[in-house]
């Protein structure tokens, strides 16, 4: 069924948002017709085409630039509320598709188009879990119980997170969810690798590395990961992703010149180019922090990402990532989530001392976490099979 879909989302940048890519590419495959209505960091209003041959139109809001970085968030997400509704009543989808926790405020507003007609159907597709204080309060869980129940689908990114959301807001959501892991596609998953940039290799001068695709997210235990590194012999840290300055001259000064000569910074790469660091990578190292659970149930697209290049993970014992390490043999699982040197170091030391081994069975299984592997999922959110 060929239907026109509305893909609503805050996002750092349609460049870096590869599970938005993921799913426009689905519909359009199964013969949907995606459109994408965003908001991006950059604050710009534009509109054209993706490089997969998506509409495209994004929004700016004056309240960014009236008021502080980080204060009048609610003046804000009034103001992005308010054009992104217009923006959706001219389009007039037939399906409704927000995403995120923070789309919360156009729920009921879809809700309402639907009970009048004027769409057909309303998806939430929830990339991270709703905050903790939602999920923790009587009040504020009713609300949400509510709110997906009022969906026709709500999209997870993991059985885990699935799992949780039924235990904590009730059986009687079960029905609405549809599980989409964060799979690479086969556009990324064929792409051929022009090998790692010229400086980089430089700058290697030949040593092996190790990748770490999360930039300086204190989160992500960087720190603790520097320290392990430079603790092993003769292995270099490359990390992608975004990070600031200053914490790179914090880290710089906290280890000496042993940072300089084994630690490199190549900041936000575009999905389609870090190809370019996964294959020649010893692994892809994935940490994030088990303290809250959006962390501790992660969907990891970096650590399938790496998996679907033949490159094995070293991952915290974050179960979603746990589960899929143990089971295909393609890398290591720490005893924690990565905040520990000693327990990294013990881990990469392992790793390093088996790495043809990982690299094979991460090799052999490559093609298990193929994104269009899942259309049929993609298919029953969007509804294309029926109402």
């Amino acid at each position: 069924m060929s239907r026109n879909i509305s893909m609503v989302i805050n996002t750092s940048g349609l460049a870096y948002d590869d599970r938005l890519r993921k799913e426009c590419g689905s519909l359009a495959r199964l013969g949907a017709r995606p459109s994408i209505l965003a908001l991006e960091r950059a604050n710009r209003e534009s509109s054209g085409r993706t490089d997969e041959d998506i509409p495209f139109k994004t929004i700016t809001l004056a309240t960014r630039g009236l008021l502080p970085h980080r204060g009048g968030l609610g003046i804000k997400l009034a103001e992005m509320y308010g054009l992104f509704a217009t923006r959706i009543l001219h389009q007039r989808p037939e399906v409704l598709w927000v995403h995120d926790p923070e789309m919360a405020g156009l729920v009921p507003f879809g809700a309402m188009l639907r009970r009048l007609g004027v769409i057909q159907r309303l998806v939430w597709d929830q990339h991270e879990l709703p905050p903790q204080t939602v999920l923790s309060r009587p009040t504020t869980k009713r609300i949400l119980t509510g709110m997906m129940l009022s969906c026709d689908a709500v999209v997870v990114a993991n059985n885990e997170r699935r799992d949780l959301l039924t235990e904590t807001l009730g059986s009687a959501l079960k029905s609405r969810f549809q599980v989409l892991d964060n799979f690479s596609d086969d556009r990324f998953n064929e792409l051929v690798s022009s090998g790692p940039p010229p400086e980089l290799t430089t700058w290697l001068a030949e040593r092996p590395y190790l990748l770490a695709q999360g930039g300086a997210n204190p989160k992500r235990h960087l720190a603790s990961l520097v320290e392990a590194v430079l603790r092993l012999d003769d292995v270099a840290l490359v990390v992608v992703g975004p990070f600031q300055e200053d914490e790179r001259q914090q880290l710089a000064h906290r280890f000496g010149p042993a940072f300089e000569q084994r630690v490199r910074f190549e900041g936000l790469v575009p999905q389609m180019e870090l190809v370019n660091f996964i294959d020649t990578a010893l692994a892809s190292i994935v940490l994030y922090d088990h303290d809250q659970p959006n962390s501790n149930l992660c969907a990891p697209n970096r650590l399938y990402q790496a998996l679907s290049r033949g490159t094995p993970g070293v991952v915290g014992c974050n179960p979603p990532m746990a589960r899929v390490v143990s089971e295909f043999g393609c890398g290591v699982v720490l005893e924690g989530d990565g905040r520990d040197p000693s327990d990294l170091q013990r881990s990469l030391a392992t790793f390093l001392a088996s790495s043809t081994i990982f690299k094979a069975a991460a090799q052999a299984n490559r093609r298990a976490f193929r994104w269009e592997n899942q259309d049929t999922a993609v298919s029953a959110a969007a509804g294309l099979d029926g109402p």
